[in-house]
């Protein structure tokens, strides 16, 4: 089963047992809103075990921000495409 977590927010914000769970079913992950912030390696301190090859940050929010993402980079568009194509969607 492939699962999206949408992160919208600063891990350190969160439980850090809760995102644990969350991340480690994630198949992909989408930073969105001010989960922006995060970098890969606060993910992997979080419990994500996957590759940077499947992290994606919202183009809109990096840029409305004003900041740099080491992750890919993904429109509005590819989002949808991505729910779409998961068998489940977290939002963290």
């Amino acid at each position: 089963m492939k699962t999206l977590a949408l992160v919208t927010k600063p891990l350190d914000s969160m439980p850090k047992t809760w995102t644990a769970l969350a991340l480690k079913s994630a198949s992909v992950i989408v930073l969105t809103q001010n989960g922006v912030y995060n970098t890969f390696e606060a993910l992997k301190a979080h419990g994500f075990a996957g590759s940077k090859d499947v992290v994606f940050a919202l183009e809109q929010d990096v840029s409305g921000r004003r900041i740099k993402s080491n992750a890919k980079l993904m429109d509005y568009a590819a989002l949808v495409d991505s729910i779409s194509v998961n068998d489940k969607v977290i939002t963290l």
